[in-house]
């Protein structure tokens, strides 16, 4: 794969913003980018008003490559993520959480396939989904790309952590920081019918998800999914679509709330992903190759 890319003249930049993100997962989220296949990466490191703790955990890390941003305030993810898209010089952008884990050959899946496919603005992947102790879990359960706007709405579009877009795509198209939390749906829906969209089968992030979801984040993801729908119900043509969605939201957010807070955390956490046979054994042995890489200043 890198041969044919040809690594040296890959130009990537990887936007990872950090709040409040325990130690742990934060270690293993810079990890899995040193563990890439491709190296000629640029990581921009930003703390978004995070705590002592993992500030000190960023400011120690002693790579080239890697550029690191201490901020006292929370501006929020979209602005955090504009200013890097901004800084960067790169071709490509990469979106990466600071809890989550990259397979190893993701970068040069994803640059490769943007390379043999100009056309394309947005890129996603599919993914795995692991919980808090790094358990991996199944594969993460998203629809297909939607061929119409009204299928975003009924779907969603694609999972924000797993995509890469151009950088010059970006700037023309920034996040909206008026949309806090639904930044990624936002953009995906401005955008959908003026840019092309692209989702490849291939797993390349272990997604994380926590086997035990609170209450209020529920809440608070509710009240800005609702937000964002009815927002884009102003629109005509998919006005039905948005009322629509709207009310199996509703609908989803009574089923999961009551599940919650009867602790049937299993029920809820269970519609994340697919459970299959497999015994994801290749997988398993990446995720601790991974906890071994070395991230220099750190080890």
């Amino acid at each position: 794969m890198l041969e044919e890319v040809g690594e040296k003249n890959i130009d990537v930049a990887i936007a990872m913003t950090f709040f409040n993100e325990s130690p742990q997962n934060f270690r293993i989220a810079v990890k899995s980018i040193f563990a890439q296949t491709l190296t000629n990466w640029k990581l921009f490191l930003v703390s978004d008003g995070a705590n002592a703790e993992l500030n000190d955990l960023a400011s120690k890390i002693q790579d080239p490559r890697v550029k690191v941003r201490i901020e006292s305030s929370n501006m929020g993810l979209a602005n955090r993520l504009n200013e890097i898209i901004r800084e960067a010089t790169s071709n490509y952008i990469i979106r990466m959480d600071a809890d989550d884990v990259m397979v190893q050959d993701r970068l040069a899946i994803q640059v490769a396939f943007m390379r043999t496919n100009p056309n394309i603005d947005v890129l996603g992947t599919k993914a795995f989904l692991i919980d808090e102790r790094d358990e991996l879990q199944g594969e993460f359960r998203e629809p297909k790309l939607p061929l119409k706007i009204q299928d975003c709405l009924q779907n969603g579009i694609l999972s924000h952590p797993t995509v890469c877009f151009k950088r010059q795509w970006a700037l023309m198209n920034p996040y909206n920081p008026k949309w806090r939390f639904t930044e990624d749906k936002e953009l995906w829906l401005r955008t959908f019918e003026s840019s092309s969209f692209a989702k490849i089968t291939d797993r390349t992030l272990y997604y994380r998800v926590s086997s035990s979801p609170k209450f209020l984040k529920i809440l608070r993801t509710t009240f800005y999914n609702l937000k964002l729908i009815l927002f884009y119900s102003r629109h005509p043509n998919i006005r039905f679509f948005a009322y629509m969605k709207a009310i199996r939201l509703l609908v989803n957010f009574i089923v999961i709330s009551i599940a919650v807070l009867t602790k049937n955390y299993r029920i809820v956490y269970s519609r994340k992903f697919h459970k299959t046979s497999q015994t994801f054994s290749d997988e398993k042995r990446s995720l601790e190759q991974v906890k071994n890489t070395i991230v220099p200043g750190w080890d």
